[in-house]
């Protein structure tokens, strides 16, 4: 009989679980994934899946708005948010059932329930023991609520999808990825929204260009952006007022989002029966090859808290699997990562910010490249929307080390420049690139 009833048990089918468990199972290792909730994980379930669905919904509103632009006209164009939150959870409910569909053809087990440790190579799913030689944490994260007071009147990016009809008035309070991309779907579809920023700024971590371009362009489009940090809610349910540190926002809210971060989701793993050390965020603490202090345990994804992204996590998940079933020694690397962020106008950034540039090579060693311009798209009409673009290259080596873009397509722009920021491009490459006319990407290579 076999020492173990699985070579690997991964405890969370998100994306960094299934990753592993399938390229494991490629390898003939007996695999087995644990999930207590939708298969698919935050990305698909309640992240970036349904999230891009907002967006589009957004952007066609957007291209409604400037049609007339182009000689259109209608009359009374109206959206029913409900049939179209009905279509959106049922294309969720069958990525569901496609990646359960993925796991049986490749031959890995699913199992139902939540996974806990219960000593060596031992894991529980609902009372029953399943032994593993290898065992994975991926169980991602969480989203979280400040503590302050009555913050049961609002919600989270988790219970958002949830509502079935759009607010009138809204305050998304944080202003990271999530906030701001909800903040810019929300005003575009016709709720009127406020979001509240600690510094008073978009995107407080990314680059101080991006930042103030962003804050330009929401706050044009309606979004009206408030300095501030909530203390404490008040009133009820759908008739909610924001109490800030100097003032209280008495706007009878029918909608509060709190997007100020998420934790990694440890609570039910039962890991003082482990090694296993967290650090002071929660985020459990591995090595370059995601060994945790417990022999045989590993963790990557959102539940190490490096970087949140899930194609970092799929990378890492069919990394883990490579080593362990075929004799490879990866290890995790984290720059440059093209990232994006689908506000309107989008944000798409690689590589370092100015700030970072500076603070590795000083500040007279860095030179930045920018440009700013009306797209084309809305020549023909009043629309102010901007496109701005910037590069930061290293005197000395001539290297480009970051490229930040606002604009329509950003996120489709920057994945294609991410590859010339890998494989080490200098300004020369990019000044030698023909340029493909007429398009907003080909300022990038016209820098001057």
């Amino acid at each position: 009989m076999p020492e173990y009833d699985f070579d690997l048990f991964v405890i969370g089918a998100g994306s960094g679980g299934l990753a592993c468990a399938k390229r494991a199972a490629a390898y003939g290792a007996t695999v087995a994934i644990c999930e207590g909730d939708k298969v698919g994980g935050t990305c698909v379930i309640r992240g970036c899946v349904p999230k891009k669905m907002m967006v589009n919904a957004a952007l066609i509103k957007n291209s409604l708005d400037i049609s007339k632009d182009y000689g259109f006209s209608y009359n009374n164009l109206t959206q029913d948010f409900k049939d179209f939150v009905e279509k959106r959870d049922a294309e969720v409910a069958r990525l569901n059932e496609v990646h359960k569909r993925l796991l049986k053809e490749a031959k890995v087990t699913l199992i139902e329930g939540y996974g806990s440790f219960k000593g060596d190579h031992k894991v529980a799913v609902e009372g029953k023991i399943y032994t593993a030689k290898h065992i994975l944490i991926a169980t991602g994260g969480k989203a979280t609520k400040p503590d302050v007071e009555n913050n049961h009147l609002s919600i989270t990016s988790d219970e958002l999808w949830h509502i079935k009809e759009l607010p009138k008035r809204m305050a998304v309070i944080g202003s990271g990825y999530i906030g701001v991309e909800f903040a810019s779907v929300f005003n575009a579809l016709g709720t009127k929204v406020d979001l509240i920023a600690r510094k008073g700024v978009p995107l407080s971590n990314f680059d101080t260009d991006i930042m103030n371009t962003l804050k330009e362009q929401l706050e044009e489009k309606g979004v009206n952006i408030i300095k501030g940090t909530p203390i404490a809610l008040s009133g009820a349910a759908e008739n909610v007022n924001i109490h800030l540190q100097d003032k209280t926002l008495e706007n009878t809210y029918d909608l509060v989002l709190f997007a100020t971060g998420r934790a990694p989701k440890t609570e039910q793993l039962n890991l003082e029966n482990t090694q296993i050390k967290t650090d002071t965020l929660g985020a459990i603490i591995v090595n370059d090859h995601f060994e945790t202090d417990e022999p045989n345990v590993y963790a990557l994804g959102d539940v190490i808290n490096r970087a949140n992204l899930t194609p970092v996590a799929i990378r890492d998940g069919r990394y883990l699997a490579e080593n362990l079933f075929n004799n490879q020694k990866l290890e995790a690397t984290y720059t440059p990562i093209a990232t994006a962020v689908f506000s309107i106008p989008e944000v798409g950034t690689c590589g370092l910010t100015e700030q970072q540039a500076i603070q590795a090579y000083g500040k007279d060693n860095i030179k930045n490249y920018t440009t700013k311009f009306r797209p084309m798209l809305y020549a023909l009409g009043d629309c102010t929307e901007k496109f701005f673009a910037k590069m930061i290259v290293h005197k000395e080596t001539d290297k480009v080390l970051g490229i930040h873009i606002v604009g329509k397509d950003a996120a489709e722009m920057i994945q294609g420049f991410s590859v010339a920021l890998t494989m080490g491009a200098t300004k020369a490459d990019f000044d030698n690139t023909i340029a493909l006319h007429p398009s907003s990407a080909e300022e990038l290579v016209t820098l001057r």
